[in-house]
């Protein structure tokens, strides 16, 4: 008994492993029989749904023990770690995606004559604040105009308009996936009642900065159902949303599936209350875009 109490007083006071432990294979032999099955401990659970699993030495590929091993079931976030374990041995640890500025022209006195390009380079967690970041280090580096095109390059990845076409339109975790990718590739969609009905604003709000954008709208329209209506053209994004759904006020992030329209226009055509270093677009009718920082 002193022996037994030792070891509850080790594990309740012990601190957290450092690392994970790998799981313990069933033992054999006549010890076996006193270890319980999953089923029962699947069924003492009370879980509910289907549960399905399977155990497989890793080197052999030997089954150690299963339930409901075929039954076919959404992998959900277990991909993960798949998709990590190997970007890590195919990339390795010290491996960063990034964001670039090219200049396809010759820059003279802080005049490009040519050509801008933002190109994506799969980076998952670039922000407004990062994209600030780039066009911040332009104007430092002097440069003031661009007498040619703003081009956006996303064709490093496949381009995939959401995740799961079998989710509502209006989930924040089912956005397009593509090489560029700004905030998670969701706006921010605030509203709030006023005296005249429902005053809404689209952004792309980070930490420090909340640049309107255009290139997604929103209406209210009066209907009890659907909430979220969608539907897109080939340079905005289209939403309606039940006013009786809406309340006082809230806000909620909402997909978006042109993030290359999305990263362009934050990147281009805002300029914050602070009056940083955000782009400025001139557009003539006619004449090519020239932008001033």
């Amino acid at each position: 008994m002193s022996g037994a109490l030792a070891g509850l007083a080790q594990a309740g006071f012990a601190m957290p492993p450092e690392l994970s432990p790998y799981p313990v294979r069933r033992p054999g032999g006549v010890q076996q029989r006193t270890v319980r099955e999953a089923a029962e401990l699947i069924a003492e659970a009370a879980l509910g749904g289907t549960v399905s699993f399977a155990v497989a030495d890793a080197n052999s590929g030997v089954m150690l023990e299963a339930v409901n091993p075929l039954r076919a079931m959404p992998p959900a976030s277990v991909t993960k770690a798949l998709t990590a374990a190997y970007a890590l041995n195919r990339l390795g640890p010290g491996y960063r995606f990034r964001t670039r500025v090219l200049a396809d022209g010759v820059v003279t006195d802080g005049r490009l004559e040519g050509d801008l390009w933002l190109v994506g380079g799969a980076d998952p967690l670039l922000d407004t604040d990062r994209l600030n970041d780039l066009t911040r280090s332009l104007a430092e580096a002097g440069l003031r105009e661009v007498t040619g095109r703003f081009i956006v390059a996303a064709g490093m990845l496949p381009m995939i308009h959401e995740i799961d076409p079998d989710q509502p339109a209006h989930v924040g975790y089912n956005p397009a996936i593509s090489a560029l990718t700004l905030n998670f590739n969701r706006v921010h969609f605030e509203w709030e009642r006023g005296q005249d009905g429902y005053e809404v604003r689209m952004d792309a709000r980070s930490e420090s900065v909340r640049p309107p954008v255009s290139m997604t709208r929103m209406q209210v329209v009066d209907r009890t159902a659907p909430v979220y209506g969608y539907s897109t053209t080939e340079t905005h994004e289209n939403w309606t949303v039940a006013e009786s759904a809406l309340g006082r006020g809230g806000a909620r992030w909402l997909p978006v599936r042109r993030p290359y329209l999305y990263a362009a226009e934050v990147f281009r055509c805002w300029r914050d209350r602070a009056a940083s270093c955000w782009t400025r677009c001139r557009w003539k009718r006619g004449r090519r875009p020239r932008m001033r920082w």
